[in-house]
This record gives C-alpha cells, structure tokens and sequence, in this order.
C-alpha cells in the first residue's frame, strides 16, 4: 500500500504524460484521489492508501496532500509538487491509476465537483462536519456507494477483466506446479533445528 502523496505524485505525472498535457488544478488532484480510493476499495478488495480523507466545503479533501500543496484550491499543481514522495509500491497500482485516469481525467472540476456533490459518503461526512464531527469520509461508505453503481466506467471494466485474468493464469500456474518433495528438501537444508525435523 503507497502513501496519499505517492498516488498524487502518480496521478500529476499522468496528467502530464499524454500528448496533449492536463496540469491538474489542488482541487482536481483531491477528487481524483478520492475516486482512486473508492474504486480501489471495489476493484482491488484494498485500500490505495492508508490516509484518510475529509469532507470540505467543496470536496473531498486528504489532509496529507493538502499539507504538500500550498496554494488555492483553483491553482495548477506544479508537476514537481510531490518530486519528495517515495514512488508506488506495487506494478499494479500504477497500472489501476492509469485505467482510473482513463476513467476520470477528462473531467473538468465543475464535472467533478457535481458528480461528489450528489454521493451518498460525501453527502454523510458533510451533515457529520456541520453537526461539529471530523466529517470523515468512511472506507465502507465509499465501497457501497461503488458497488451500487450500475454501470462500471468502460476504462475500469477493462481494468476488473485484465485483473481477473491474471488472477486465473496465477491459479492455474499453481494447480499446474509439481507437488512438493519435503524428502529432497530436507536433503537441501544445511542445518536446521533438532525439533524441526520430528515428525
């Protein structure tokens, strides 16, 4: 699992990486965030990152990305902004963003903003913030509202179908292998502890 700053650093590069380059605005990097989250709590059965994320007046809002960025919310995100972030962690949450970024890099923040503004998780940690709560925006919240959707981004339906797949080679690849030969193991280890080998 990467870091809040890490999924931002990646999502800047890719909206810098196209032919046509998209520099994204504080309160568009926030949404799309938000969105990576969400759909990685559906499609990944996990977290993206480990941080949480705040309801605003405007939006959803990671406070570990709002500490980065100094600067309104309106303004262009430097493509070096997050350079001190560490890289992803793993291939495949690279590859999830990029089909993510398929999925919503075109929209524009007004698109954004009406989309989150009508959200069942957004729309409870906001009620929570006025009545004097955190307005924590929930990780089940956020995976049901998903799950309810009735039609899958096409980007997204790409990225569960190439997922699945490769869930079937792994399984097939480990049905397929020879069984274990604890004889010859055992015959292999150098040393091992008196204990380990009773039977």
């Amino acid at each position: 699992m990467s870091s809040a700053n890490s999924v931002a650093k990646e999502l800047v590069r890719l909206s810098m990486s196209g032919p046509v380059p998209d520099p994204l605005t504080h309160y568009r990097l926030q949404s799309l965030v938000y969105y990576a989250q969400a759909w990685s709590l559906v499609l990944r059965d996990s977290e993206l990152f480990p941080d949480e994320i705040q309801c605003s007046q405007e939006g959803p809002v990671v406070p570990a990305i709002l500490h980065a960025w100094e600067g309104p919310d309106w303004q262009v995100v430097s493509p070096r902004s997050f350079d001190p972030a560490p890289n992803l962690d793993e291939e495949d949450e690279a590859l999830f963003l990029r089909y993510l970024w398929a999925a919503y890099g075109s929209l524009s923040p007004s698109g954004l903003f009406t989309s989150i503004q009508g959200e069942a998780p957004f729309l409870k940690a906001k009620k929570e913030r006025e009545m004097g709560g955190e307005g924590l925006i929930g990780m089940n919240d956020l995976s049901e509202s998903c799950s309810r959707r009735h039609e899958l981004p096409a980007p997204l339906a790409e990225y569960r179908r190439l997922r699945k797949d490769r869930e079937k080679e792994a399984e097939l690849a480990i049905l397929s292998s020879p069984p274990l030969n604890v004889e010859e193991i055992w015959k292999a280890c150098r040393s091992f502890t008196p204990s380990a080998g009773k039977q």
